[in-house]
């Protein structure tokens, strides 16, 4: 299929001439000053342990009183010192502010640190395209309704703050029934993400389609208008170099595509889907479980005589009683006794069968999947097809097959992209590269 008013142009000495200078450049990177392994250790255990006590300060005891009772029960006035104490290490660090700025900040934020940085990295260790797909899900599943995710989860803090430094009983009842909203809605979306499975593969078609047509896609895989108005007989090393760079460019975007229904045709065939939909519920019963237990602690706030205890109160106990309660079970030491506790307890018991009822219903049309395997064919189809017309376009532009095009690139050694062309190729078994899924 070669026509030699293109391919005859390429001059070999050109070339050859270009890929020995290209070998012979060395690329100095500039030296980037990393931390000391033993300090970013050492903020990291006091960025933990500064965190883990504001946890267990805000939403178990009072750790500082149970320390100084049990170490000093003669010196309960240390607690009064605790001002002192944190005006001095205020003080500390505006001082060394400036010396210490990245060091104060990565303890500030490490919890953001931890789930955008630390936690990605340890995943990727252990790596594999089922899970990038699986997180895309759960980015998909969260990024649809951000502006709401994002509200129902600073109400949940703003209240939850609020519960645990405000004293006036008045306040507890619309604090722990927008608790109980937002759990109401958390359950309602888990619900639908995962029934809605099929959104999310539509979704990727979609996606695939848009960046497939994009001008800037079609610019940066289209023969340059130097070269297809070009008069010369021969290119010379620019052009010949700009020749391989866009093809290179072209043959990108039809092997990524390639790549990208391949690994979601795997996707839709590995267990990963279930761990995922199975995990979305284990992480649904553990919020629920906090939830219920802080509305618990609501309503004991807001009126003491709402339970018996027979034990003194902590957030333990009552985390028990929650779990307890969505199987409508109780707990030795905490007894509902007013209006108020009872309710919650049955609203408690009907929630825990209905996520066990929602669990078992996703099971089972887990097992039905054809409807989700139809879609997902279709999805994969539909990215095909858009693949298909920038190989047309390409093998009209190039005059060649995009087959014969990555050949022509490899004797070339020209192209900067080539390496990611032939690593995309590799990824794909010959069975499936360029041909149409079952």
């Amino acid at each position: 299929m070669t026509d030699s008013s293109l391919w005859d142009r390429v001059s070999s000495a050109p070339r050859r001439r270009a890929a020995k200078q290209q070998s012979g450049k060395q690329v100095e990177t500039p030296g980037v000053r990393s931390p000391s392994p033993r300090k970013l250790r050492g903020a990291q255990v006091i960025a933990l342990l500064l965190w883990l006590y504001i946890f267990v300060k805000m939403f178990f005891l009072d750790i500082d009183y149970v320390l100084i009772t049990e170490l000093f029960p003669d010196a309960p006035w240390v607690l009064d010192l605790r001002i002192i104490l944190i005006a001095g290490l205020l003080v500390a660090l505006v001082h060394s502010f400036r010396r210490y700025v990245w060091w104060i900040l990565y303890i500030v934020f490490f919890p953001v640190i931890l789930a955008a940085w630390h936690v990605p990295l340890r995943l990727y260790k252990f790596w594999s395209w089922d899970l990038a797909i699986a997180l895309t899900q759960i980015a998909y599943s969260v990024g649809r309704n951000y502006k709401a995710n994002i509200s129902v989860r600073v109400a949940e803090i703003c209240c939850i703050f609020l519960v645990a430094g405000v004293k006036p009983p008045i306040l507890m009842l619309p604090l722990g029934s927008v608790l109980l909203l937002c759990l109401i809605w958390t359950f309602a979306r888990t619900f639908i993400s995962v029934f809605a499975s099929r959104h999310f593969l539509r979704a990727h078609a979609e996606v695939a389609k848009r960046i497939l047509r994009s001008g800037q896609v079609m610019k940066w895989s289209s023969l340059p208008q130097s070269l297809s108005k070009s008069r010369a007989k021969r290119f010379n090393t620019r052009q010949t170099e700009e020749l391989a760079k866009s093809l290179s460019s072209a043959l990108l975007v039809i092997k990524a595509s390639d790549f990208y229904a391949y690994r979601l045709d795997r996707y839709r065939k590995s267990p990963a889907p279930y761990i995922l939909s199975l995990l979305s519920y284990v992480v649904l019963f553990a919020y629920t479980t906090v939830n219920l237990a802080i509305v618990n602690v609501v309503v004991y706030k807001f009126s003491t005589s709402q339970f018996k205890l027979d034990q003194e109160f902590s957030f333990l106990g009552f985390l028990h009683y929650a779990l307890s309660s969505l199987a409508l079970n109780g707990v030795d030491g905490i007894v509902p006794v007013g209006d108020i506790a009872i309710a919650l307890k049955v609203f408690s018991g009907f929630f825990g069968a209905v996520v066990g009822l929602t669990l078992l219903v996703d099971v089972f049309f887990s097992f039905k999947k054809q409807r989700d395997d139809e879609i997902a064919r279709e999805t994969i189809d539909a990215i095909k097809t858009e693949a298909g017309r920038v190989v047309t376009r390409v093998e009209s532009e190039y005059q060649i097959t995009h087959r014969e095009a990555l050949q022509r690139l490899q004797d070339l050694g020209l192209a900067t992209t080539l390496g990611m062309v032939l690593w995309f190729s590799a990824q794909i078994p010959e069975d499936d590269d360029g041909e149409k899924m079952e």
